[in-house]
């Protein structure tokens, strides 16, 4: 299952360098991105692995940060 992971990961990663994103969705994007990374440095976790590929998007359009 794992493996299975891994590899639809990089596929999103590789879908996300073919898509040309409008101004409003990097805007969201970010703004989740940051809310994301202010609730785990409130939990008291430091995320130190953050790159595009483990930046994941949920089935509504929201992301999920990954190892």
């Amino acid at each position: 299952r794992l493996f299975l992971l891994l590899e639809f990961q990089r596929f999103l990663f590789r879908v996300f360098l073919c898509v040309l994103f409008t101004e409003e969705d990097v805007k969201f994007y970010l703004a989740e991105l940051a809310l994301a990374l202010d609730h785990l440095h409130r939990l008291g976790i430091v995320y130190r692995d953050l790159k595009p590929e483990n930046i994941l998007l949920d089935e509504i359009g929201h992301i999920k940060l990954t190892e």
